[in-house]
Order: C-alpha cells, then structure tokens, then sequence
C-alpha cells in the first residue's frame, strides 16, 4: 500500500540507550535511517573521607580549663571511580558533642584530590569546668552534604 506524499506514519521504536555519550546511526526495517543521539549526564561525583590519624591533642590529653588548642586531624580523601577533588568550598563541620571551636561550628579544608591526605584544622577552647569532652566532626561538601568517617577532639579538662 502506497502512502500519499507527506502523510505521516508514527513507529514506537525500543532502543537501548549506550552507556557512552555520542550519535548513534541505523536503519530500522525498511522506514529509513534515523540518528539518534544520546546526551548522558554524568554522575555526580561521588564524596568519600576516611579518618587516618590525630595530628595533635591524643584522646585523653589533659587541658587546662579555658586553654585555646589546635586540634588537627589526618584525613584522606579515598580514591576512587569518579571520586570528588575536594575544592576550598568543603568544609569540616561540628556535628556532636560539645562545640570546642573557639568560634562558628566549621572550618576549611585545602583543596584536595582523590587519593590525596590533608591535615583539617579545628581552632578550639577548653570549656572552663572539669571534665572529659568529646567534640565530633565530619567533613561537608558544597552542597551540605556530610560525608566520610567521624573524627573527634577529647579531651580530659583539669
């Protein structure tokens, strides 16, 4: 049966989209070629931090009260398919405990590749009542994501 000039036919075709991005050609049993582009997004990068070692200030070491500190932490940013490099928009942030840090609840951290370690700084004071306190930690990405292993300042407070 011949269709008139410019009448229009409509197919539902099934195609599996490639995992790779690009521009796929084919002709599909007697309609006529067709191109078919697939424009994939890809994943967002995946946020990965483990805990490696205290730099300063060991669990148990003793303060006196109202003594400022710099707590330092050991951190890695694990390597792996499509991790992040963390850029200067991550951040350690308080997550628990008491708040130690002399001021606000986070602080910085350099930019860092994956399968790079860091040293993460937490600028602190000791509360001025006796006692242990353990302050946790976390790092956060730009988007508020918190992520990785905890981290932690204690500290015995004579």
């Amino acid at each position: 049966m011949r269709r008139p000039s410019g009448a229009r036919q409509t197919f539902i075709v099934m195609i599996l989209v490639p995992l790779l991005a690009g521009t796929l050609g084919g002709f599909f049993g007697g309609v006529g070629g067709a191109l078919i582009t697939a424009a994939l997004n890809p994943p967002a990068c995946v946020n990965q931090a483990l805990f490696k070692t205290d730099v300063t200030i060991p669990d148990g070491t003793q303060v006196a009260a109202g003594e400022r500190f710099d707590k330092k932490w050991l951190v890695l940013n694990a390597e792996g398919r499509n991790h992040c490099t963390w850029t200067a928009d991550y951040n350690i942030v308080w997550i628990g405990g008491p708040n130690l840090a002399e001021r606000g609840s986070s602080f910085p951290v350099q930019p860092t590749s994956p399968g790079q370690e860091v040293t993460v700084t937490a600028n602190m004071i000791a509360p001025s009542t006796p006692g242990t306190y353990k302050s946790k930690w976390i790092l956060r990405s730009p988007d508020g994501e918190l992520f990785g292993d905890q981290f932690w300042a204690m500290i015995e407070v004579k």
